[in-house]
């Protein structure tokens, strides 16, 4: 497994990745950051966003945590009334932490429920899935329901390193599984949702057990339409 994207397919998006690496925000990856640090990361989002669209499609894990009852969780963010819809309020998740950072384009949240599958949900532009940083997600929408992504997915939008649980309701072919919160409406202690780790680029990225609904400090994966 590689951690960088290949240098011919991805140059411009390398060398804007490098300068990221370079500076000052990512000296501590995950780690407390003062203004300045704040500042190159908003100004470097904004550029190499812009940049990366036309090579590639940034994925992020949320850097806040939720219950199983998306909808919920969207209201208290103020985001919106979501009513039966919990992947849209999933959507609206992913959307509202990619703004908060300063990230560009529109953002899905890598969710099933019973009537939709992650893997349609996602737009296949057939470019690669990277991190913010460029480290290689996948080369492509088939690369993520092969079995195993390239590596793990755990940076979120600000560029912090999270490493934790994620809400999926997902198996590892993007299609739907049978827990999944009452299609995310639902924080019900009774009810599970499927989960997968940011700390894995096995199959158990996206499916690696289960856990009740009612559990307060699960992510989203978010994935650039």
């Amino acid at each position: 497994m590689h951690r960088f994207l290949h240098a011919a397919a991805m140059a411009a998006a390398i060398a804007a990745g490098a300068a990221l690496a370079a500076s000052p925000a990512l000296a501590q990856k995950g780690g407390p950051r003062n203004a300045a640090q704040d500042a190159d990361i908003d100004a470097l989002h904004t550029d190499i966003g812009f940049l990366l669209l036309q090579h590639a499609r940034l994925v992020f894990v949320t850097e806040g945590g939720f219950t199983g009852n998306l909808i919920a969780e969207a209201a208290t963010l103020g985001l919106g009334d979501f009513t039966g819809e919990g992947l849209l309020a999933g959507d609206a998740i992913c959307q509202d932490e990619a703004e908060a950072a300063g990230l560009v384009g529109d953002f899905t949240a890598w969710l099933s429920d019973n009537t939709d599958d992650a893997k349609d949900r996602v737009t296949d532009t057939g470019l690669p899935y990277i991190l913010f940083d460029t480290t290689l997600i996948s080369d492509d929408l088939a690369g993520l329901i092969d079995g195993a992504i390239d590596n793990p997915i755990d940076l979120d939008a600000f560029a912090g390193l999270t490493a934790t649980a994620v809400w999926t309701g997902t198996a590892t072919d993007g299609m739907g599984t049978v827990t999944h919160c009452g299609n995310w409406t639902d924080d019900t202690g009774g009810l599970s949702g499927t989960i997968g780790s940011s700390t894995r680029s096995t199959a158990n990225w996206t499916i690696n057990g289960s856990a009740s609904c009612n559990a307060s400090a699960f992510h989203l994966y978010c994935f650039q339409r």
